[in-house]
Formats: structure tokens, C-alpha cells, sequence
């Protein structure tokens, strides 16, 4: 769409989202200049699909409450990191 010389607002009313969204999208998955590239954005998606999430790695709960205590004491990652290891 967006070749085809449409604005991003109507792109964003032809696939009924708000134009910040086509916005973001366009900013975040375009490689060179200002031409929007599907293949890159799937795969990007696909790579961040696939990242563990921080949430996920510290399922274990006495784990969470040292780097939550340690957190709240101001304490750097990679303090806590070598106090956890």
C-alpha cells in the first residue's frame, strides 16, 4: 500500500487500525530509506518470538525474591548476578 503512494492514515483506515500503529510499524521493519519491507517484519517477529523473556527465567521463586531485594536496594545486575551465582 504504501508503494502504492498511500498515506499512512489511509493505510490505517483501509486495515482499521490507528495510524500511530501503521507509524510504528513502518519505522520499526523498513532496511534502507523509507520502503517498508514485510519479509524483514516477519522475520523480526519471528526472532523476537523466540527470545526468552526475563520473566520466564526467573520462574524459580527464591531466585525472584533475591533480585527483587536486591533491586530495591539499588544493587547493579551485575552485582547481583555474581551475589546469585
Amino acid at each position: 500500500m504504501q508503494r502504492d503512494g498511500k498515506k499512512q492514515k489511509e493505510i490505517a483506515e483501509a486495515i482499521e487500525v490507528s495510524p500511530s500503529t501503521v507509524s510504528r510499524e513502518l519505522a520499526r521493519n523498513h532496511i534502507t530509506g523509507k520502503h517498508y519491507h514485510p519479509l524483514h517484519a516477519e522475520r523480526r517477529a519471528n526472532f523476537l518470538k523466540k527470545r526468552p523473556s526475563v520473566i520466564s527465567e526467573l520462574e524459580d521463586p527464591e531466585l525472584f525474591e533475591v533480585v527483587s531485594e536486591k533491586l530495591a536496594l539499588n544493587w547493579s545486575p551485575e552485582q547481583i548476578s555474581g551475589y546469585a551465582a
